[in-house]
């Protein structure tokens, strides 16, 4: 907790001189936002230019935050060479969000070969690269870096999927004799390895442009965004908290004893919000979100947080959400929620849950591990034919859902008094063989809806009510977190627009950790 203060006073110390927040992050020796240029926003001035191949291809479209570039049509960042952006050390950090629009068709062929996303290239052509992140044929990332000693190689084990944002990083740690690469903030592999990479070609820095020996230059097939170099080692934590926004820019607020992230505002619409797949990007029926619709008010016992779904001065409606600064893992989660949930739009959802970051749900990767607790009538009776509303519908979920492993779920119903308190609680344990929701009303502590998710009705405890069948139980990962958030099933409202924002008051969450 004391690093964090001290880091969030050091950013105030920063914003009130005039410096870049970014300029705050150790060790960031160049940050290119490519919010419309190739600025360097990492306070030392490496600022570059546009070059384009052959075309005019638009070259900053909405990216994974802001704008991004893309190399598609053959626009790609140059950065002059530097003496702090070569010979970086035996500490690295090189880490980028890719969209790949298409793979690179293998060599032979003069167009085939690998794609860059960013690298400080040599002059030959051979193996004297500085440093280079890349994609093959393959489909698999891979990281080159060289020195006097010699070089590595790492490529990773998993694909990389077309039209999704992927985050990217290669970290050298030669003081622990590694090489590791992260795709989503998750380690997918690790080398052992002592080279230091202390050449310097006197290259430039390239950000979707580099020279493959096998097919010459090339350009990157898709969109490239939030490039940055460091001159240290960083951390899985470090890269799981920073990836998800601009460095500096995460908005903090207090709430509950715990610090919590709030989900930036977005230029685009981003997850969650599709029913399935969307192969778009961005997705239409995915969500804008809004940091200025999350307000904490009061203090000591008249603390309330307050999470809007409102309409933005450019005429969308923004979603709003956050999330614990600190991971968490197994424990008992409680949300006490003290405004209804049975909201009159059949499209909004509040869901409180505890997710990672950087889920990666896919059939070769089911990684997802969430445990939901939400409302919502999922677009059921847009139009409620009667004068008041009906009672909230209730959703539990233990993730994944991927391949044959599907997610357990189950619906209720929560009643609300006329004329009483709304206030509801909404809980959940989460152990290593089970997973126990309860929800409750404001006047009893006898639950509503009582329900153990396990692979077998034995392992659930004593007072869990109906057993569900839970082929996958979640294990904490590094960027576990606890999360609220409401926003619209779909992108939009079920019956129409409306023109009144709907919010949503928490009055307390509590999070009892568990040591098994």
């Amino acid at each position: 907790m004391f690093k964090l203060v001290s880091r969030f006073i050091s950013l105030l110390i920063a914003l009130a001189a005039g410096a870049d927040p970014a300029a705050v992050q150790a060790g960031l020796v160049g940050y290119w936002k490519l919010n419309g240029d190739v600025a360097d926003s990492s306070g030392n001035g490496f600022n570059g230019a546009l070059r384009f191949r052959s075309s005019t291809y638009p070259a900053f479209p909405p990216g994974r935050l802001g704008l991004a570039i893309d190399s598609t049509g053959g626009a790609y960042g140059e950065v002059p060479d530097a003496s702090q952006l070569s010979a970086l050390g035996g500490a690295v950090t090189i880490e980028a969000w890719i969209n790949l629009a298409a793979y690179p068709p293998p060599p032979p062929p003069a167009q085939g070969g690998a794609v860059p996303i960013v690298g400080k290239w040599g002059p030959s052509g051979a193996d004297d690269d500085e440093y280079t992140l890349v994609v093959l044929p393959d489909r698999k990332l891979y990281a080159f870096m060289s020195g006097s000693s010699g070089y590595f190689e790492l490529r990773s084990t998993m694909e990389l999927p077309l039209h999704t944002w992927m985050h990217v990083a290669v970290v050298l740690d030669t003081s622990a004799g590694q090489a590791r690469l992260f795709i989503n903030g998750h380690l997918d592999r690790v080398l052992a390895t002592t080279v230091v990479p202390n050449r310097d070609t006197a290259m430039p820095v390239q950000i979707g442009y580099g020279y493959h020996e096998d097919s010459g230059p090339r350009t990157f097939p898709g969109l490239i965004d939030e490039v940055r170099i460091w001159n240290r080692a960083r951390t899985q934590q470090e890269i799981l908290t920073d990836m998800n926004g601009e460095l500096g820019a995460l908005r903090t607020i207090r709430f509950s004893n715990l610090w919590w992230y709030v989900r930036p505002t977005s230029t685009n619409r981003e997850e969650p919000g599709c029913p399935s797949a969307c192969k778009e990007q961005p997705c239409a029926c995915n969500n804008y979100w809004s940091a200025d619709n999350v307000k904490v008010e009061g203090s000591g016992d008249a603390e309330r947080l307050r999470l809007k779904l409102a309409q933005g001065p450019d005429g969308r409606w923004n979603a709003s959400g956050v999330w614990t600064v600190e991971p968490t893992g197994y424990g008992t989660y409680r949300f006490v929620v003290e405004s209804p949930v049975n909201f009159a739009d059949a499209n909004t959802v509040l869901g409180l849950f505890a997710f990672t970051n950087s889920d990666i749900s896919t059939e070769s990767a089911c990684r997802q591990n969430e445990m939901d607790v939400e409302f919502s009538r999922w677009g059921l009776f847009p139009r409620w034919p009667l004068p008041s509303l009906p009672p909230a519908c209730g959703k539990y979920t233990v993730a994944p859902n991927c391949g044959w492993l599907r997610e357990a779920h189950t619906w209720f119903l929560m009643p609300h008094s006329a004329g009483a308190s709304n206030e509801t609680t909404h809980e959940f344990t989460w152990r290593p063989d089970y997973v126990h929701f309860r929800s409750y009303g404001s006047s009893s502590r006898t639950p509503i809806r009582n329900v153990c998710m396990a692979p077998v009705p034995w392992a659930c405890p004593a007072g869990s009510g109906s057993w569900i069948l839970a082929l996958h139980l979640p294990r904490p990962q590094p960027d576990h977190n606890a999360h609220m958030n409401l926003w619209l099933f779909g992108g939009r409202f079920a019956a129409g627009e409306t023109t009144a924002p709907t919010e949503v008051v928490i009055r307390k969450f509590q999070y009892d950790r568990f040591q098994p």
